[in-house]
């Protein structure tokens, strides 16, 4: 879904099921699957006799709302969404519509940090999904259970959960999921160090992808490509795998992942010693995330901006980046990069006092 930590940055976004326009993805991460149903509350009044919605409706409606909020950043709104998606599914025994409730609560959870949480309630969505022999739905939480054990550095049982998927997807002929669990997989590779494996299996994807006609999940590949790039430190290959990305996004006017692709080419720049443009691309970014509201976001490019403008020897703009990434990571419930944002605060606080000294 690009994708957190400083170099390479991590997304806060996860995976939607969906249309190109209704899916965004991680950049530099796994890419989870989040249960979206937008089938029936948008449809034309105009069109469409007036009545009520049934309450398995309404569960669509929460969760396509959830999601919405989930895109802001705004866990806490999603997770009243999909709570309540979930409580009213059982009500009327919708089991898929409490699955994906399931599916997209966990992964809310693991994004918080709450791996145990969120390995629950994937578990339970997965013995759903497999008694209404959802195989979407199976593979897609297989994906996820997987991301589970990759953030807990247990590589063996994530691999075990992405072949397992990859399995599934075959067999149902998913290929958007099988491109994601060979996705998961190169990223797996990534992180243990085997860059040529990760490298065919970022391919593989990118080839289904792009057979099929996946437009946004190729910019995901393209994305992971270019992060690969930047490990073995090859700056100006990911910027033009950067560039690509940005290409497909502009494309299909998804202004979050243009932003994203910004934020990369801005970290790739960085990488090269180019302030400049790291900081042009920064600000660009900073001014979507802005608009969307996406307060996560917003605090990361914030500390980013920062990093940069210390590097460049701008320490009034750092400041003021690293207060501002402090107020924005703060309210986000960002508790780690909060850290992060006043303890570089301090730092520049000391060194302006030393250099006042005689």
């Amino acid at each position: 879904m690009k994708g957190e930590s400083i170099i390479p940055y991590r997304s806060l976004d996860s995976r939607f099921r969906g249309n190109d326009k209704e899916k965004r993805r991680n950049d530099f991460s796994w890419m989870l699957a989040f249960a979206f149903t937008a089938t029936i509350v948008f449809t034309s009044c105009a069109t469409t006799a007036s009545r009520p919605p049934t309450r398995a409706e309404r569960v669509d409606e929460l969760l396509a709302l959830g999601t919405n909020d989930y895109r802001k950043g705004d866990y806490r709104a999603a997770l009243v969404r999909f709570d309540e998606a979930f409580e009213t599914s059982v009500s009327v025994d919708y089991r898929k519509g409490a699955a994906d409730a399931l599916n997209n609560i966990a992964t809310i959870r693991l994004r918080q940090g709450n791996q145990d949480e969120a390995f629950r309630n994937y578990e339970a969505a997965l013995d759903i999904y497999r008694k209404i022999d959802n195989g979407d739905g199976v593979a897609t939480t297989l994906l996820n259970i997987g991301a589970v054990y990759s953030a807990r550095s247990d590589a063996e049982k994530a691999n075990h959960y992405y072949q397992m998927a990859l399995d599934t997807a075959k067999a149902k002929k998913l290929k958007t999921l099988e491109a994601k669990a060979l996705n998961n997989m190169g990223l797996l590779m990534k992180e243990q160090g085997e860059l040529q494996k990760a490298l065919e299996l970022y391919g593989q994807s990118l080839a289904i992808n792009e057979r099929e006609g996946n437009m946004a999940a190729t910019a995901d590949n393209l994305n992971n490509l270019g992060t690969l790039a930047l490990t073995t430190g090859d700056a100006d290959a990911a910027i033009e795998y950067f560039n690509r990305a940005l290409e497909i996004d502009r494309k299909l006017e998804i202004p979050e992942a243009i932003a994203i692709d910004l934020f990369n080419i801005a970290s790739a720049s960085h990488t090269k010693g180019d302030y400049q443009s790291a900081l042009d691309h920064y600000g660009r970014a900073l001014a979507i995330f802005d608009v969307a509201s996406n307060k996560p976001r917003v605090a990361e490019t914030l500390y980013r901006i920062g990093i940069v403008s210390e590097n460049a020897g701008d320490r009034e703009k750092a400041f003021e980046s690293f207060k501002a990434a402090f107020e924005a990571a703060s309210a986000a419930g960002l508790d780690s990069l909060a850290r992060q944002a006043q303890s570089k605060l301090s730092e520049l606080s000391s060194i302006g006092e030393m250099g006042t000294n005689p």
